[in-house]
């Protein structure tokens, strides 16, 4: 049971960062909840066998008696994962709530900058040379720019930067960058694991890229103000639309069009999820009856 758990945590955070490889075959949008759903799915499997292996010890602590295992490593492992149990939702906790408070230090107050509201977004023109474009959720979400980046975009860039920052918005991308944001403190270390969390975040810029305008000419302007923004950075867990790291890629997808969903694909990815959820949950009944 242990090796079944463990395996199916590992293929589910690593999964994220293979379907890189297959983007050109999906919808961007699919291709998002794919990742997230994968990597939510891992962390509330880690979850659960931490758990399990801690269940003895909590057991013998509660009724005293023989002690049974489930993983290697006897009384230790089942020491480490009552402590790495209650410290991960504990860390998932926090690192939401930074990024929570993050967005709040980053939302223009009414008196700072230009005010524009438009179809219940606030749309926020900063007095600053710096080039800045991202949006954040709230009541009212709000698009912020910068005077810096009107300056050096067309008319045209600056439509579909601003139909890019509406797409997270319309399509609530905030929500998926808190996975980001939950995750990042505990494995983002892990380098094939931050390439994972990488991959989520790239998607959702893909899908912006693609809502942000269906025509070759909203490609192109879209494409255009990318290789003039692609140096600024907002960082992680903010919906910014240029991150130099993924620019390249983005270019790449903008250039190529819209992408064709090959069925194949989408039965591998949906049964490669399936499978690695079924291999633990078939370990646990097996080992309940």
């Amino acid at each position: 049971m242990s090796e079944a758990l463990l395996l199916a945590v590992i293929g589910l955070l690593l999964l994220p960062s293979l379907t890189r490889r297959l983007r050109a075959h999906l919808a961007p949008s699919e291709w998002a909840r794919i990742n997230a759903t994968s990597l939510v799915a891992a962390v509330v499997l880690f979850e659960v066998a931490l758990i399990v292996c801690a269940l003895p010890l909590l057991l013998f602590f509660i009724n005293g008696g023989e002690q049974r295992h489930f993983f290697p490593g006897g009384i230790f492992a089942g020491y480490v994962s009552l402590i790495t149990a209650v410290a991960l939702p504990v860390s998932v906790a926090i690192g939401i709530a930074r990024l929570v408070a993050r967005r709040r230090v980053l939302r223009a107050e009414p008196w700072f900058g230009e005010h524009h509201l438009v179809d219940g977004v606030d749309i926020v023109l900063l007095p600053t040379r710096a080039e800045l474009a991202f949006s954040l959720p709230g009541r009212p979400p709000q698009i912020v720019l910068s005077e810096g980046l009107v300056e050096v975009l067309t008319e045209d860039e600056l439509r579909t930067v601003i139909q890019h920052e509406a797409a997270h918005i319309r399509y609530r991308h905030s929500r998926y960058l808190l996975v980001v944001a939950a995750l990042a403190p505990i494995f983002g270390h892990l380098r094939p694991v931050r390439e994972s969390l990488d991959s989520l975040e790239l998607s959702l810029e893909c899908w912006a890229d693609a809502a942000a305008g269906p025509t070759s000419l909203d490609r192109r302007s879209t494409r255009s103000a990318l290789m003039t923004l692609s140096h600024t950075y907002c960082g992680t867990g903010i919906a910014a639309f240029s991150k130099a790291e993924a620019a390249a890629i983005r270019l790449e997808s903008l250039s190529d069009g819209p992408a064709v969903t090959k069925p194949q694909i989408r039965m591998l990815l949906y049964g490669t999820l399936a499978v690695l959820a079924a291999i633990p949950v078939a370990s646990l009944w097996s080992f309940a009856g």
